[in-house]
C-alpha cells in the first residue's frame, strides 16, 4: 500500500471528507487531493498533524510501518487486563457458596461431621486461598482500571 492510498484510507475511516480533512490542515481541498492520488506528498508538518488526527505514528503514514502506536496499545493491553481481573474475581466471588457447600459436603463425609452454616467454610485454609484470590482479583481489576 502507497503512502497515497494509507492518507486515502484514514480520511475515510475517520469520516473525513477532503474539504474537512483541509479544514483541519488549513491547506486546500486540492493538495488533499494531490496527495491521495500520489502526484505530491504533504510535508512534515501535515504528516505529523495526520499523525496526530488519525492517532498513528508517522511512520505508518509513510512507511506502512506500526499503525498503533505503543501507549495507545500500552493501555489497551492494560485495561483488558483490568477487566478480566475484574472479572475473574466476581465470577469467583458468586461462585464462594457454591464451593463453600461443596466443602461442607465433603467435609462431612470425610470428617462425620462438618458447621451448620457452610459460609464458615470461607475462613478455612482452602476456602481462603480461594476466597483471598477473588477479592484479589477484584481490587486489582478496579486498580488497573483506575489508574488509566
Amino acid at each position: 500500500m502507497t503512502m497515497a492510498e494509507r492518507l486515502q484510507r484514514l480520511r475515510k475511516e475517520h469520516h473525513f471528507s477532503q474539504e474537512q480533512l483541509a479544514e483541519r490542515l488549513q491547506v486546500s481541498r486540492q493538495a488533499v487531493s494531490k496527495w491521495e492520488n500520489g502526484q505530491t506528498a504533504p510535508d512534515l508538518d501535515n504528516i505529523i498533524a495526520m499523525s496526530n488526527l488519525y492517532e498513528v505514528t508517522t511512520d505508518y503514514i509513510l512507511i506502512g510501518k506500526e499503525r498503533v502506536p505503543k501507549e495507545k496499545e500500552q493501555k489497551r493491553r492494560k485495561r483488558k487486563s483490568g477487566i478480566l481481573c475484574l472479572a475473574a474475581g466476581v465470577i469467583l466471588t458468586l461462585l464462594l457458596p457454591l464451593f463453600a457447600k461443596l466443602y461442607q459436603g465433603w467435609m462431612f463425609a470425610t470428617e462425620g461431621s462438618s458447621y451448620t452454616n457452610s459460609l464458615y467454610y470461607l475462613t478455612e485454609l482452602p476456602m481462603l486461598g480461594v476466597t483471598v484470590l477473588a477479592v484479589a482479583g477484584i481490587v486489582i481489576g478496579i486498580w488497573l482500571l483506575k489508574k488509566e
